[in-house]
């Protein structure tokens, strides 16, 4: 589910004789797919390195200086999921209530308007923080077809069960609203 690194800084390299298992080749046509995936949403912020002459062992020591520059963002304000399976729930601020395989979910917040486009799934929570939303204005979520305004209270119980389910306090939101295409 390779469109699942949208928000993922990451390098890859392939040297042209590391034809081994296709390695080469594969290479080549994921830069092709990530090139349509910024064209089509955005985001894919990636190096893919080709090294002629260069067999399977790549010299890739100097990259792990240059990858230290860059910090998670762990509040996206676009995010593409798509899930990988019926287990996992979270992606950044979204929860599948309901996760599916191979289905595809797009969400943005512009202001404190949400946006959840592109194969919706029936249900989802959306985990707030103010690094995404301001909590004092009403918040717009569109949801498919599905146009709902909510006003919302941050709560500590809400932050504490985030960081239950997430064991990460920047992934822990304050505020979390389930939608669903019968709202």
């Amino acid at each position: 589910k390779r469109e699942n690194l949208r928000n993922v800084r990451f390098i890859y390299m392939i040297g042209e004789n590391d034809t081994a298992y296709g390695r080469a080749d594969r290479c080549k046509q994921f830069a092709t797919l990530l090139e349509q995936w910024q064209a089509t949403y955005g985001g894919f912020d990636y190096t893919f390195e080709w090294l002629p002459g260069v067999g399977h062992s790549v010299p890739d020591r100097d990259k792990v200086a240059e990858m230290r520059k860059y910090q998670r963002n762990a509040w996206p304000t676009k995010v593409v999921w798509r899930q990988s399976d019926d287990v996992i729930r979270h992606f950044y601020w979204l929860e599948s209530l309901n996760p599916k395989d191979n289905e595809l979910v797009i969400a943005s917040v512009t202001g404190n308007e949400i946006t959840v486009s592109s194969g919706t799934p029936e249900q989802l929570a959306l985990w707030l923080t103010e690094t995404l939303v301001d909590f004092s204005k009403p918040i717009t979520v569109k949801f498919g077809e599905s146009t709902k305004e909510f006003r919302v209270k941050p709560s500590l119980e809400t932050y504490a069960r985030g960081l239950e389910e997430r064991g990460d306090p920047v992934l822990a939101a304050p505020v979390r609203l389930e939608i669903g295409k019968s709202d």
